[in-house]
């Protein structure tokens, strides 16, 4: 198995070395789209393999946050939330939320201009699905579902596929829109324009569809399991022990499922037995890439998660000041 590991610093593409064997090129960050939110809304793009950076979007509005790329690179997608609103009398009013989409210029090229809650890339990365909900109490929290939409960014259009959605995911394997509802797990085939219920527990699946995770809900001492998908057998047995927590799926191919455990140190302040916590440092961060079908770590590394987000071909992290890439062919 191949794999690629880029370190940028300075002007400098640093080579590591592991327990298997890793090369890097140096174009592997030419034609790139990464991209990073900065706390004063601006989105930041990765503009060259000596991590200078450039300022990509300027936000107006109160807040702005899930920010993803598409699957091929070519856009880069936020939801942005104007603040609350007040009346006369003071009673807040609906705050204003958005979906933007921009190209690699920065540019927006479509918005859609609902209560967007979540989002998902279809695998052509030309449409997204949405999940809306509406604010259902006095504090205006955003706690009722109104639906679950397809948004075709390159014609401006939005079709609601059904009334009440909690979460989405356009999967990559089969192309299918699932739903997470209060009728259990739907598909939506975006093609036939059709709806259908599965025996599926959640929606969270590999790229390569071979299994999916399923995420625990509020009960206590609650953990993710795994499942294979043609069978819908629960196969959790297969996840390693003592490597942290799960992240997620590592790449946008395959089946490998990403594990951190990080080490953290705290900050404290005052003398004597009594001592008040004022922060938390990660100490140490050891990721592991895993593949479930045949048990195997394929790698470990140390590194925190990046703010700087790409098309998922990677995984950003940041050691020791430094960008790093993983990569997987």
């Amino acid at each position: 198995m191949h794999f690629k590991l880029t370190i940028v610093i300075a002007s400098v593409v640093i080579v590591s070395t592991f327990v298997i064997a890793l090369t890097v090129g140096g174009d592997s960050l030419t034609g790139r789209l990464i991209v990073k939110l900065e706390k004063d809304n601006r989105l930041m793009k990765l503009a060259g393999a000596d991590g200078r950076s450039a300022e990509f979007y300027v936000s107006d509005k109160y807040w702005v946050h899930s920010v993803t790329v598409s699957p091929h690179g070519d856009y880069a997608a936020f939801i942005e939330e104007a603040g609350p609103r007040y009346t006369d009398t003071g009673s807040a009013a609906h705050p204003k939320i958005a979906l933007v989409v921009l190209d690699e210029d920065g540019r927006i090229v479509a918005r859609a201009n609902t209560d967007v809650k979540m989002y998902d890339w279809s695998p052509d990365g030309r449409r997204l699905a949405l999940v809306t909900f509406a604010p259902c109490d006095p504090d205006y929290e955003f706690k009722c579902p109104t639906g679950a939409w397809i948004f075709d960014i390159e014609q401006s259009d939005i079709t609601k596929i059904t009334d009440t959605a909690y979460a989405i995911r356009w999967a990559e394997h089969d192309s299918l829109v699932y739903i997470k509802s209060s009728d259990g797990v739907l598909s939506y085939n975006p093609v036939a324009r059709t709806m259908s219920k599965t025996a599926y527990l959640d929606i969270d699946f590999s790229p390569d569809g071979e299994y999916y995770l399923s995420h625990p809900g509020f009960e206590r001492d609650s953990v993710i399991q795994l499942y294979e998908t043609g069978t819908n057998k629960n196969v959790a047995g297969l996840l390693p022990q003592d490597t942290g927590n799960i992240v997620g799926w590592a790449f946008n191919v395959g089946h490998f499922l990403h594990f951190v455990n990080v080490v953290e140190e705290l900050e404290t302040a005052g003398t004597g037995p009594i001592k008040v916590i004022k922060g938390r440092k990660v100490k140490t961060a050891v990721n592991t890439i895993y593949e479930p079908g045949g048990r195997l770590v394929v790698m470990t590394f140390e590194g925190t998660i990046s703010p700087w987000c790409g098309d998922g071909s990677t995984l950003i992290i940041e050691r020791d000041g430094k960008l790093v890439l993983v990569e997987i062919p």
